[in-house]
């Protein structure tokens, strides 16, 4: 691929005007004598200007391809440029974002805890139900659901075991029975 504007005669014509600039600072010239300097320092760039054009003419693909390098540069530094700004955004947006996160997160909390407290409230509701119905009606047996609660109280006024004598002798039975199988195994 050829250059157009190769890095030898960028070189040369640097070291030129610099040789020129070194002239005009150092040396004690007139007016007329540093004028001659300047218009010398602007015909060498012209004449790369030239030579550049020419080079350019003569191979137009490696013009085109030189344009559209140019173009893809600008293009990269508007995206960077425009890339920048899109962080900037974020940045000074990212105490908003963590502020509305955390608003949802209680969001989300309260709407549980509202669920929940809707969800015990009927089930206040059914039990206060419940116990109005047996107020009214009694606490013997009223059907499915509504079993007689003085089932046990009445077992014992006839003289039999309480729930808590009858648990206390199976418990103990249990006992007996477990014992009896560890003495038979030793």
């Amino acid at each position: 691929m050829v250059n157009l504007n190769p890095v030898w005669k960028k070189e040369k014509m640097f070291d030129e005007i610099e040789e020129i600039e070194k002239k005009i600072e150092t040396s004690g010239l007139d007016h007329k004598a540093e004028r001659k300097l300047l218009d010398k320092r602007k015909k060498l760039i012209e004449e790369n200007d030239k030579w550049l054009k020419q080079r350019r003419d003569s191979n137009p693909d490696m013009a085109t391809y030189i344009d559209a390098r140019r173009e893809m540069n600008a293009l990269y530094r508007q995206a960077d440029k425009s890339h920048r700004k899109m962080l900037d955004g974020v940045e000074k947006a990212q105490p908003q974002h963590e502020k509305q996160q955390k608003i949802r997160d209680d969001l989300r909390e309260i709407r549980r805890q509202l669920d929940r407290a809707r969800e015990l409230l009927t089930q206040s509701d059914k039990a206060i139900e419940h116990w109005e119905r047996r107020l009214e009606k009694g606490f013997g047996d009223l059907g499915e659901g509504f079993n007689d609660l003085l089932s046990d109280q009445r077992k014992v006024a006839e003289g039999g075991d309480s729930s808590f004598a009858r648990k206390k002798r199976k418990k103990d039975s249990a006992e007996k029975i477990s014992d009896t199988k560890k003495e038979e195994e030793e």
